[in-house]
Protein backbone atom coordinates (compact mmCIF):
# COMPACT_ATOMS: atom_id res chain seq x y z
CA UNK A 1 0.00 0.00 0.00
CA UNK A 2 1.51 3.61 -1.33
CA UNK A 3 0.54 6.10 0.96
CA UNK A 4 0.42 9.71 0.31
CA UNK A 5 3.85 12.07 1.78
CA UNK A 6 4.75 15.61 1.48
CA UNK A 7 6.16 14.82 -2.02
CA UNK A 8 2.36 14.62 -3.26
CA UNK A 9 1.37 18.43 -2.00
CA UNK A 10 2.47 21.72 -3.03
CA UNK A 11 2.87 23.16 0.43
CA UNK A 12 4.25 26.62 -0.23
CA UNK A 13 2.87 29.18 1.93
CA UNK A 14 0.15 26.73 3.42
CA UNK A 15 -0.20 26.58 7.03
CA UNK A 16 0.87 22.81 7.58
CA UNK A 17 0.05 21.00 10.83
CA UNK A 18 3.16 18.70 11.43
CA UNK A 19 1.82 15.99 14.07
CA UNK A 20 5.07 14.76 15.42
CA UNK A 21 6.47 12.61 18.29
CA UNK A 22 8.19 14.97 20.73
CA UNK A 23 7.68 13.14 23.68
CA UNK A 24 11.20 12.85 24.99
CA UNK A 25 12.72 12.77 28.46
CA UNK A 26 13.58 14.94 30.54
CA UNK A 27 15.95 15.52 33.63
CA UNK A 28 14.46 17.16 37.01
CA UNK A 29 15.45 20.86 35.41
CA UNK A 30 13.01 20.44 32.12
CA UNK A 31 15.79 19.81 29.87
CA UNK A 32 15.82 17.23 26.99
CA UNK A 33 17.88 14.20 27.87
CA UNK A 34 18.11 12.12 24.69
CA UNK A 35 17.22 14.31 21.24
CA UNK A 36 16.90 10.96 19.37
CA UNK A 37 13.05 11.60 18.32
CA UNK A 38 13.71 15.56 17.49
CA UNK A 39 16.16 14.51 14.59
CA UNK A 40 14.33 11.72 13.32
CA UNK A 41 11.55 14.46 11.70
CA UNK A 42 14.52 15.94 9.79
CA UNK A 43 13.91 14.68 6.43
CA UNK A 44 9.65 15.81 6.68
CA UNK A 45 11.21 19.25 8.91
CA UNK A 46 13.43 19.68 5.82
CA UNK A 47 11.23 19.14 3.35
CA UNK A 48 8.81 21.64 4.70
CA UNK A 49 10.75 24.18 5.68
CA UNK A 50 12.73 24.57 2.66
CA UNK A 51 9.82 24.53 0.33
CA UNK A 52 8.29 27.66 2.29
CA UNK A 53 5.49 26.01 4.07
CA UNK A 54 4.16 27.51 7.49
CA UNK A 55 4.45 24.70 10.19
CA UNK A 56 2.49 24.47 12.92
CA UNK A 57 4.46 21.82 14.71
CA UNK A 58 2.42 19.92 17.30
CA UNK A 59 2.94 16.98 19.61
CA UNK A 60 2.60 15.59 23.18
CA UNK A 61 4.78 15.44 26.52
CA UNK A 62 4.24 12.71 28.83
CA UNK A 63 1.17 11.82 30.60
CA UNK A 64 -0.85 15.06 32.28
CA UNK A 65 -3.93 13.27 31.65
CA UNK A 66 -5.59 16.26 30.29
CA UNK A 67 -4.35 19.28 32.57
CA UNK A 68 -1.89 21.64 32.38
CA UNK A 69 0.94 20.57 33.89
CA UNK A 70 4.24 23.03 33.73
CA UNK A 71 6.74 20.47 34.07
CA UNK A 72 5.39 19.29 31.09
CA UNK A 73 5.00 21.81 28.96
CA UNK A 74 6.58 21.93 25.51
CA UNK A 75 8.67 24.80 25.63
CA UNK A 76 10.61 22.50 27.39
CA UNK A 77 11.46 20.83 24.20
CA UNK A 78 12.39 24.17 21.96
CA UNK A 79 15.78 24.50 23.27
CA UNK A 80 16.51 20.53 22.08
CA UNK A 81 14.89 22.19 18.28
CA UNK A 82 17.09 24.85 18.30
CA UNK A 83 19.86 22.73 19.64
CA UNK A 84 19.34 20.04 16.47
CA UNK A 85 18.63 23.04 13.82
CA UNK A 86 20.16 25.90 14.64
CA UNK A 87 19.20 27.19 11.25
CA UNK A 88 15.57 27.18 11.72
CA UNK A 89 13.40 29.95 13.15
CA UNK A 90 11.46 28.01 15.95
CA UNK A 91 8.48 29.98 17.93
CA UNK A 92 5.95 29.10 20.90
CA UNK A 93 2.32 29.59 20.60
CA UNK A 94 1.56 32.38 22.84
CA UNK A 95 -2.21 31.31 22.95
CA UNK A 96 -3.58 28.18 25.09
CA UNK A 97 -6.48 27.90 22.76
CA UNK A 98 -5.97 25.66 20.22
CA UNK A 99 -8.07 26.92 17.78
CA UNK A 100 -5.82 30.19 17.88
CA UNK A 101 -2.73 28.19 16.66
CA UNK A 102 -3.65 27.88 13.27
CA UNK A 103 -4.31 31.26 13.00
CA UNK A 104 -1.39 32.37 14.64
CA UNK A 105 0.87 30.23 12.28
CA UNK A 106 -0.98 31.87 8.98
CA UNK A 107 0.93 35.12 10.04
CA UNK A 108 4.42 32.56 9.59
CA UNK A 109 7.25 33.80 6.78
CA UNK A 110 7.29 30.53 4.96
CA UNK A 111 9.93 28.31 6.38
CA UNK A 112 9.29 29.32 10.08
CA UNK A 113 8.18 26.61 13.05
CA UNK A 114 5.41 27.71 15.60
CA UNK A 115 5.58 24.76 18.14
CA UNK A 116 1.92 24.24 19.60
CA UNK A 117 1.63 23.72 23.61
CA UNK A 118 1.27 19.66 24.73
CA UNK A 119 -1.78 18.37 23.00
CA UNK A 120 -2.51 15.82 26.08
CA UNK A 121 -3.51 19.40 27.86
CA UNK A 122 -6.29 18.91 26.54
CA UNK A 123 -9.22 16.25 27.38
CA UNK A 124 -10.16 16.10 24.06
CA UNK A 125 -6.91 14.65 22.63
CA UNK A 126 -6.96 11.58 24.35
CA UNK A 127 -10.62 11.19 24.08
CA UNK A 128 -10.36 11.64 20.35
CA UNK A 129 -12.82 14.17 20.17
CA UNK A 130 -13.64 15.69 17.04
CA UNK A 131 -14.53 19.30 18.35
CA UNK A 132 -11.16 19.41 19.28
CA UNK A 133 -9.70 18.35 16.21
CA UNK A 134 -11.93 21.06 14.72
CA UNK A 135 -10.04 23.54 16.24
CA UNK A 136 -6.87 22.11 15.78
CA UNK A 137 -7.88 22.37 12.20
CA UNK A 138 -8.59 26.21 12.63
CA UNK A 139 -6.25 28.14 9.67
CA UNK A 140 -4.52 24.86 8.79
CA UNK A 141 -4.61 24.24 4.87
CA UNK A 142 -2.54 20.20 5.13
CA UNK A 143 -2.02 17.85 7.92
CA UNK A 144 1.09 15.94 8.22
CA UNK A 145 1.69 12.81 10.35
CA UNK A 146 4.83 11.77 11.31
CA UNK A 147 4.33 10.39 14.57
CA UNK A 148 4.93 6.32 13.94
CA UNK A 149 5.22 6.25 17.89
CA UNK A 150 1.26 7.62 18.57
CA UNK A 151 -0.59 5.75 15.40
CA UNK A 152 -1.62 2.89 18.00
CA UNK A 153 -3.69 5.84 19.42
CA UNK A 154 -7.14 7.20 18.31
CA UNK A 155 -6.45 10.44 19.41
CA UNK A 156 -8.07 13.95 17.40
CA UNK A 157 -4.52 14.53 16.57
CA UNK A 158 -3.69 11.79 15.02
CA UNK A 159 -7.01 10.51 13.41
CA UNK A 160 -9.94 12.99 13.55
CA UNK A 161 -8.11 15.64 12.42
CA UNK A 162 -6.73 13.58 9.33
CA UNK A 163 -10.34 13.31 8.43
CA UNK A 164 -10.54 17.60 8.27
CA UNK A 165 -7.72 18.29 6.03
CA UNK A 166 -5.79 17.10 3.22
CA UNK A 167 -3.47 14.21 4.98
CA UNK A 168 -0.32 12.49 4.60
CA UNK A 169 2.17 10.71 5.99
CA UNK A 170 5.63 12.23 6.86
CA UNK A 171 8.87 11.03 5.55
CA UNK A 172 9.36 9.27 9.09
CA UNK A 173 6.30 7.59 9.37
CA UNK A 174 6.41 5.68 5.92
CA UNK A 175 9.96 4.76 6.08
CA UNK A 176 9.33 3.20 9.37
CA UNK A 177 6.23 1.27 7.96
CA UNK A 178 8.25 0.19 4.29
CA UNK A 179 11.52 -0.86 6.73
CA UNK A 180 9.43 -2.92 9.61
CA UNK A 181 7.18 -4.53 5.87
CA UNK A 182 10.40 -5.01 5.02
CA UNK A 183 12.65 -6.46 7.43
CA UNK A 184 9.83 -8.27 9.67
CA UNK A 185 6.58 -9.18 7.88
CA UNK A 186 8.84 -11.27 5.25
CA UNK A 187 11.40 -12.12 7.94
CA UNK A 188 14.52 -14.23 7.50
CA UNK A 189 14.56 -17.38 9.34
CA UNK A 190 15.54 -18.23 12.23
CA UNK A 191 13.92 -15.31 13.87
CA UNK A 192 14.32 -14.90 17.86
CA UNK A 193 12.59 -11.75 19.78
CA UNK A 194 13.70 -10.46 23.14
CA UNK A 195 11.03 -8.90 25.01
CA UNK A 196 12.12 -7.25 28.58
CA UNK A 197 10.67 -4.36 30.57
CA UNK A 198 8.95 -4.29 33.64
CA UNK A 199 5.93 -5.54 33.54
CA UNK A 200 4.59 -8.74 31.72
CA UNK A 201 0.44 -7.21 31.68
CA UNK A 202 1.59 -4.52 29.25
CA UNK A 203 2.98 -7.31 26.85
CA UNK A 204 1.28 -10.52 26.96
CA UNK A 205 -0.76 -9.73 23.89
CA UNK A 206 2.38 -9.41 22.47
CA UNK A 207 4.23 -12.69 23.58
CA UNK A 208 0.92 -14.45 22.93
CA UNK A 209 1.23 -13.45 18.84
CA UNK A 210 4.83 -13.80 18.62
CA UNK A 211 4.67 -17.15 19.54
CA UNK A 212 3.29 -18.17 16.05
CA UNK A 213 5.85 -15.75 14.04
CA UNK A 214 8.75 -16.62 16.29
CA UNK A 215 11.90 -19.79 16.32
CA UNK A 216 12.82 -18.25 20.18
CA UNK A 217 10.81 -16.22 22.42
CA UNK A 218 13.27 -14.56 24.94
CA UNK A 219 11.64 -13.28 28.03
CA UNK A 220 13.58 -11.00 30.32
CA UNK A 221 13.79 -8.16 32.70
CA UNK A 222 11.04 -7.66 35.82
CA UNK A 223 8.80 -9.37 33.00
CA UNK A 224 10.33 -12.58 34.08
CA UNK A 225 9.70 -12.91 37.07
CA UNK A 226 5.72 -13.69 36.92
CA UNK A 227 7.11 -16.55 34.95
CA UNK A 228 9.33 -17.47 37.88
CA UNK A 229 6.04 -17.03 40.57
CA UNK A 230 4.29 -19.57 38.04
CA UNK A 231 7.07 -21.92 38.14
CA UNK A 232 6.61 -21.82 41.65
CA UNK A 233 9.93 -19.65 42.39
CA UNK A 234 10.56 -17.07 44.96
CA UNK A 235 11.58 -13.73 43.82
CA UNK A 236 12.14 -12.05 46.92
CA UNK A 237 11.19 -7.97 46.51
CA UNK A 238 11.26 -7.86 43.24
CA UNK A 239 8.92 -6.54 40.70
CA UNK A 240 6.06 -9.46 40.16
CA UNK A 241 2.63 -9.31 38.54
CA UNK A 242 1.11 -12.23 40.58
CA UNK A 243 -2.43 -11.70 38.61
CA UNK A 244 -1.13 -12.37 35.65
CA UNK A 245 0.25 -16.12 36.69
CA UNK A 246 -2.41 -17.33 35.00
CA UNK A 247 -1.77 -15.42 32.04
CA UNK A 248 1.91 -17.10 31.69
CA UNK A 249 0.80 -20.55 32.56
CA UNK A 250 -1.51 -19.92 29.59
CA UNK A 251 1.24 -18.92 27.31
CA UNK A 252 3.08 -21.81 27.93
CA UNK A 253 0.91 -24.15 27.18
CA UNK A 254 0.60 -22.43 24.07
CA UNK A 255 4.20 -23.03 23.26
CA UNK A 256 4.16 -26.26 24.22
CA UNK A 257 2.15 -27.05 21.48
CA UNK A 258 3.86 -24.67 18.92
CA UNK A 259 7.43 -25.27 17.48
CA UNK A 260 8.63 -22.06 19.32
CA UNK A 261 10.85 -22.02 22.34
CA UNK A 262 10.58 -20.00 25.36
CA UNK A 263 13.72 -18.92 26.86
CA UNK A 264 13.76 -17.40 30.36
CA UNK A 265 16.78 -16.24 32.42
CA UNK A 266 18.37 -19.20 34.35
CA UNK A 267 20.62 -16.82 36.58
CA UNK A 268 20.15 -13.31 37.69
CA UNK A 269 22.05 -10.51 38.94
CA UNK A 270 20.20 -9.25 42.56
CA UNK A 271 20.23 -6.62 45.61
CA UNK A 272 19.03 -5.94 48.59
CA UNK A 273 18.66 -2.01 47.03
CA UNK A 274 17.76 -0.12 43.67
CA UNK A 275 20.55 2.66 44.10
CA UNK A 276 23.93 2.48 41.91
CA UNK A 277 26.16 1.96 45.24
CA UNK A 278 24.05 -1.31 46.28
CA UNK A 279 25.97 -4.72 47.17
CA UNK A 280 25.23 -7.44 44.17
CA UNK A 281 25.73 -10.39 43.78
CA UNK A 282 24.68 -13.31 40.86
CA UNK A 283 22.78 -15.97 41.63
CA UNK A 284 20.99 -19.14 40.15
CA UNK A 285 16.93 -18.48 39.74
CA UNK A 286 16.38 -21.33 42.29
CA UNK A 287 18.41 -19.07 45.15
CA UNK A 288 16.24 -15.79 45.12
CA UNK A 289 16.18 -15.01 48.70
CA UNK A 290 13.50 -12.72 50.83
CA UNK A 291 15.40 -9.82 50.35
CA UNK A 292 16.53 -10.21 47.41
CA UNK A 293 15.36 -7.80 44.38
CA UNK A 294 16.26 -8.94 40.84
CA UNK A 295 17.82 -6.28 39.03
CA UNK A 296 19.59 -8.03 35.71
CA UNK A 297 20.32 -10.97 33.75
CA UNK A 298 23.10 -13.35 35.15
CA UNK A 299 26.27 -14.38 32.81
CA UNK A 300 24.87 -17.81 32.51
CA UNK A 301 21.82 -15.84 30.59
CA UNK A 302 23.64 -13.71 28.83
CA UNK A 303 25.87 -16.19 27.28
CA UNK A 304 22.40 -18.51 26.53
CA UNK A 305 21.26 -15.26 25.06
CA UNK A 306 24.37 -14.74 22.52
CA UNK A 307 24.52 -18.30 21.42
CA UNK A 308 20.94 -17.70 20.47
CA UNK A 309 21.71 -14.67 18.29
CA UNK A 310 24.44 -16.69 16.51
CA UNK A 311 21.66 -18.98 15.45
CA UNK A 312 19.25 -16.45 14.05
CA UNK A 313 19.32 -14.64 10.59
CA UNK A 314 16.66 -11.84 12.41
CA UNK A 315 16.50 -10.64 16.14
CA UNK A 316 13.80 -8.07 16.95
CA UNK A 317 14.56 -6.79 20.51
CA UNK A 318 12.22 -4.52 22.97
CA UNK A 319 12.79 -3.74 26.75
CA UNK A 320 15.79 -4.27 28.41
CA UNK A 321 17.33 -7.30 30.73
CA UNK A 322 17.57 -5.42 33.50
CA UNK A 323 17.12 -1.42 35.59
CA UNK A 324 19.13 -0.59 32.37
CA UNK A 325 19.31 3.47 33.42
CA UNK A 326 21.42 2.30 36.73
CA UNK A 327 24.67 1.36 35.01
CA UNK A 328 25.40 -1.14 37.87
CA UNK A 329 22.58 -2.98 36.82
CA UNK A 330 22.96 -2.47 33.08
CA UNK A 331 25.76 -5.02 32.41
CA UNK A 332 23.20 -7.98 30.55
CA UNK A 333 21.50 -5.18 28.17
CA UNK A 334 25.10 -3.50 27.10
CA UNK A 335 26.65 -6.82 26.63
CA UNK A 336 23.55 -8.34 24.46
CA UNK A 337 23.44 -4.51 22.87
CA UNK A 338 27.11 -4.70 21.72
CA UNK A 339 26.96 -8.34 20.69
CA UNK A 340 23.72 -8.13 18.32
CA UNK A 341 25.15 -4.79 17.01
CA UNK A 342 28.91 -6.84 16.55
CA UNK A 343 27.05 -9.88 14.49
CA UNK A 344 24.54 -7.33 12.43
CA UNK A 345 27.79 -5.41 11.56
CA UNK A 346 29.24 -8.97 10.23
CA UNK A 347 26.40 -9.88 7.98
CA UNK A 348 25.52 -12.47 10.62
CA UNK A 349 21.52 -11.18 11.25
CA UNK A 350 19.15 -8.40 11.05
CA UNK A 351 18.71 -6.36 14.17
CA UNK A 352 15.70 -4.54 14.95
CA UNK A 353 15.33 -2.62 17.76
CA UNK A 354 12.28 -0.61 18.94
CA UNK A 355 10.92 1.67 21.56
CA UNK A 356 11.43 4.91 23.68
CA UNK A 357 13.47 3.54 26.59
CA UNK A 358 15.23 1.01 24.31
CA UNK A 359 16.82 3.03 21.89
CA UNK A 360 17.72 5.21 24.65
CA UNK A 361 19.97 2.57 26.54
CA UNK A 362 21.15 1.36 23.16
CA UNK A 363 22.30 5.23 22.82
CA UNK A 364 23.86 5.01 25.85
CA UNK A 365 26.06 1.95 25.41
CA UNK A 366 27.00 3.00 22.44
CA UNK A 367 25.54 0.52 19.99
CA UNK A 368 22.85 2.24 18.26
CA UNK A 369 24.26 2.82 14.91
CA UNK A 370 25.32 -0.69 14.49
CA UNK A 371 21.81 -2.52 14.42
CA UNK A 372 19.84 -2.66 11.29
CA UNK A 373 17.29 -0.41 12.50
CA UNK A 374 16.07 1.48 15.21
CA UNK A 375 11.70 1.76 15.24
CA UNK A 376 11.15 5.51 17.68
CA UNK A 377 8.21 3.93 18.21
CA UNK A 378 7.42 2.12 21.95
CA UNK A 379 3.44 0.84 21.42
CA UNK A 380 3.15 1.22 18.06
CA UNK A 381 5.76 -0.95 17.52
CA UNK A 382 4.82 -3.50 19.20
CA UNK A 383 1.02 -3.31 18.41
CA UNK A 384 2.74 -3.55 14.74
CA UNK A 385 4.33 -6.42 15.67
CA UNK A 386 1.07 -8.37 17.03
CA UNK A 387 -0.42 -7.69 13.58
CA UNK A 388 -2.85 -5.34 14.52
CA UNK A 389 -4.47 -2.42 12.32
CA UNK A 390 -3.15 0.60 13.78
CA UNK A 391 -5.20 3.63 13.77
CA UNK A 392 -3.01 6.22 12.64
CA UNK A 393 -2.54 4.15 9.23
CA UNK A 394 -6.27 2.55 8.82
CA UNK A 395 -7.18 6.52 8.63
CA UNK A 396 -5.32 7.02 5.46
CA UNK A 397 -6.71 3.47 4.26
CA UNK A 398 -10.63 4.79 5.11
Amino acid sequence: MTYPTPNDFDVKDQVVFLRADLNVPLDDQGHVTDLSRVRAIKPTLDFLVQRGARILLASHLGRPKGATDPKLSMAHVLPGLKEVYPDYDFQFVSSADPAQWGMEAEHLKPGQILVSENLRFYPGEEQGDRAFASQLATGVDLYVNDAFACAHRSHASIVALAKLRPAMMGFLFSHEIETLTHYLRLAKKPLTAIIGGAKVSTKIRLLEALVDKVDALVVVGAMANTFFLEQGLAVGKSLVEPDFVDQATRLQEKISNSPCQLMLPTDVMVTDSINPDALTRICNINDIQEKDIVVDAGPETIDMIKKQIEKCQTVVWNGALGIAEIEAFATGTNEIGLFLADATQKNKCVSIAGGGDTLAVLEKAGVASGFTYLSTAGGAFLEWLEGNTLPGIYVFDA
